[in-house]
């Protein structure tokens, strides 16, 4: 049925999310709902039969199910014609949008130290990104989550109910041109009783008397026996439109139900995508509400007047060592001076050291055309200033280069790699890593990798220096579980391990948890970072939503799911036949799952062992094993064909369920977790780093062991 996750956008801010968590309460219940129906199928197949057979009995039941699969289609209809027009009023909305926020963006962005620009800035990056959610999610919705489902359903439905219709259509004109026979011989029987009774009555004479009453005996005998073959005909023909109504019942009562199933599922899916799509809404105002309450009234103001302030004594400080170079120069040169002509003596400052020497052990000629127009000219008195630009010409480091002092002494591990200057505009625009914002010319970047970065946000930048960064993919995500375990070495992939390790360390009591999604450009952002320096990722300043949607996005782009593709029907087939209470059950479900392939089992003892810790914390998260499994279900169970069929839509409940039993009872499964040797991070301890001795030391600090993240990295098993 689609990715349910994948898209659950929000993350929770205070209390301005307190009323969208309400609706956790109602998945809660549809979760419980679910559990229930499972539970009771034995009961829902009985009372359907009740229901048939009282069908069976009444007059005109076939007529009203007929009626009513009619009226099913009309409203359908209607469905699709409000949810088509509402999908491209949004996506009308969303281009006008993302137009505007491309065009209004420069020009609030092209100065810099405005007040709350940043915050703006932000607002219409916002929009961007808001406006790409929604034309993704409207193409959702017209394809294959919601109108494409729907329309075939539909098409199916009303191309079954005539069918049906004119079977029994059919059958009735059968029955009543039966009955019309039978009618009509009995009339006939009828005239013929009456005509021989009459030729008796009418003729006294014994001869012609006899001859009337043999005629009229054997009309009225033949009348009789044709009016009981036709009654015969009626009762056949009764009870097969006895059987075809049962019939037509039994389909129409079939069809209803898919009508329901498929209207069902793909309801799930517009309203999922439409709450993944809206409910990061409020939190981005929330933030952006709490950025302009921090913001302090000429704040930018003085960053501006400082900033002027140090130019202008750059560019003072330039200007008088031009002038006490010139001087220094005229003193120790005789030929400095040289006479013009037509003009008096101009002072003459060489560019260079060595073409001092070179003219002063030149020829006679040289010597000579000293005073002409042919001597090279001094950069010097071509341009009164030094550029920046060629700051590599000055001792000690260039113009643009930050002294040492003017960095903040708090800098982060990641931050003491980077070579920083201040920003060149020229390369285009730049964006913080860590606050997503656009780096002005006032901020700092890297010589090196070429990122920028504020200088307030040096202290917690988590992105290491690598200069070739985007050539160091590895393909991580996308690639296949066996081979990516055996290249790196580990029983569980490290981006498993380190997104369960902090949302164990910090996020299990986040309410929402694994059901709300992060922001798409952090959660790329964070998925690049472990496509290049997969051992150096540091997750303890990353949002707990953009972490779990990672691990969702890598489990998502397995190549075989982790529960692969042959096991499929076997847990759709379990969920489906489970019962609650059947120790049976539980003892066919650990069979089941130990027929995985080795390293999908291990992967799968470690993220259920997570799974059943977060839902114990249910209390707090709001994520019991119900709502776990509708987040997880579509993503470890799925057909290679994808979740675009019918069959998928309707096969959703089962994979949810079957996760959802997973995660309850992976304590019997998979045993306690409280055997630190059992932590995957341990089981390779020596795997190297993607750059061996690339973190550097801190002051007083000791060499580069200290900080390797794995040296540091904590078990989430040891807290279960």
């Amino acid at each position: 049925m689609g990715d349910l996750d994948a898209a659950n956008v929000p993350f929770t801010s205070g209390g301005a999310v307190a009323g969208k968590t309400k609706s956790y309460e109602t998945l809660t219940g549809r979760a419980a709902s679910v559990r229930g129906r499972s539970a009771g199928a034995d009961e829902a197949a009985t009372a359907a039969t009740e229901h048939e057979s009282e069908l069976l009995r009444a007059e005109h039941s076939v007529e009203a199910l007929l009626r009513r699969a009619k009226l099913c289609a009309k409203y359908l209809k209607d469905v699709l014609a409000y949810v088509e027009k509402r999908t491209h009023l949004e996506l009308e909305y969303a281009k006008n949008l993302s137009k505007l926020a491309l065009t209004v963006k420069p020009l609030i962005c092209e100065e810099s130290h405005l007040p709350l620009q940043g915050v703006f800035c932000h607002a219409l990056d916002n929009d961007s990104d808001n406006c790409n959610a929604f034309l993704d999610t409207g193409s959702l919705i017209l394809g294959a989550k919601f109108m494409e489902p729907m329309r075939a359903r539909r098409s199916e439905h009303e191309r079954r109910r005539k069918q049906l219709k004119e079977q029994w259509q059919r059958e009735l004109r059968r029955m009543q041109e039966a009955d019309g026979a039978k009618r009509k011989a009995y009339a006939i029987f009828a005239q013929r009783q009456q005509a021989a009774r009459a030729a008796v009555e009418l003729d006294a004479r014994p001869e012609r008397r006899r001859k009337v009453d043999d005629d009229a005996i054997q009309k009225a005998f033949e009348a009789e026996s044709t009016y009981k073959k036709a009654s015969l005909d009626v009762e056949t023909q009764a009870r097969h439109l006895h059987k075809v109504k049962a019939e037509v019942l039994h389909s129409l009562q079939a069809l209803l139900l898919q009508y329901d199933q498929t209207i069902k599922a793909a309801t799930m899916n517009f309203f999922q995508l439409q709450h993944n799509q809206s409910s990061i809404t409020p939190i981005q105002f929330q933030r952006l509400y709490e950025s302009s309450n921090q913001y302090e009234p000429g704040q930018q103001y003085h960053e501006f007047v400082k900033r002027f302030c140090a130019l202008a004594s750059q560019k003072h400080a330039l200007q008088s060592s031009a002038s006490l170079s010139n001087v220094m120069d005229a003193a120790a040169d005789p030929d400095i001076f040289v006479q013009g002509p037509g003009r008096g003596p101009f002072l003459v400052r060489h560019a260079w050291p060595s073409l001092r020497g070179k003219q002063a052990a030149g020829s006679d000629s040289d010597s000579s055309h000293s005073g002409g127009k042919s001597r090279e000219p001094s950069p010097v008195l071509n341009s009164p200033t030094m550029p920046h630009s060629s700051g590599d010409e000055l001792d000690g480091r260039t113009a643009a280069e930050p002294a040492a002092d003017t960095l903040p002494n708090d800098m982060s591990a990641a931050a003491l790699t980077h070579k920083f200057r201040a920003a060149d505009a020229s390369r285009g625009e730049l964006r913080c890593p860590e606050c997503d914002c656009v780096v002005y010319p006032s901020a700092l970047q890297c010589v090196k990798c070429g990122i920028g970065c504020h200088k307030e946000c040096l202290s917690k930048l988590s992105a290491h220096c690598l200069p070739a960064r985007l050539a160091l993919s590895k393909g991580i995500f996308g690639k296949d579980l066996s081979q990516h375990l055996q290249e790196t070495g580990c029983a569980v992939p490290l981006v498993i391990t380190k997104c369960v390790e902090e949302i164990e360390r910090s996020a299990l009591t986040i309410k929402g948890i694994y059901r709300i999604s992060g922001v798409k450009s952090k959660v790329e952002k964070l998925v690049e970072e472990f496509e290049s320096v997969l051992d150096l990722v540091d997750l303890s300043r990353v949002n707990c939503h953009v972490v779990a949607s990672v691990l969702k996005l890598y489990l998502r782009q397995l190549p075989v799911p982790l529960l692969t593709f042959e096991l499929y029907p076997s847990f759709l087939k379990l969920a489906r036949e489970w019962s609650s209470g059947a120790e049976g059950g539980v003892s066919e479900l650990d069979a089941l799952v130990h027929r995985l392939p080795a390293d999908n089992l291990a992967c799968l003892r470690f993220l259920m062992r997570h799974l059943s810790h977060v839902a114990a914390h249910a209390k707090d998260n709001q994520m019991p094993a119900a709502n776990l499994g509708i987040v997880f279900g579509p993503t470890l169970l799925r057909t290679p064909g994808g979740h675009a069929s019918l069959g998928c839509l309707a096969d959703t409940v089962h994979q949810t369920r079957a996760v959802e039993l997973l995660v309850a009872h992976a304590g019997v499964l998979f045993g306690a977790a409280h055997d630190a040797s059992e932590c995957p991070s341990t089981l390779a301890p020596d795997m190297p780093t993607l750059l061996p001795g690339f973190v550097p030391e801190r002051p007083g600090e000791g060499p580069p062991e200290h900080h390797s993240a794995q040296g540091k990295r904590l078990s989430f098993l040891s807290l279960v």
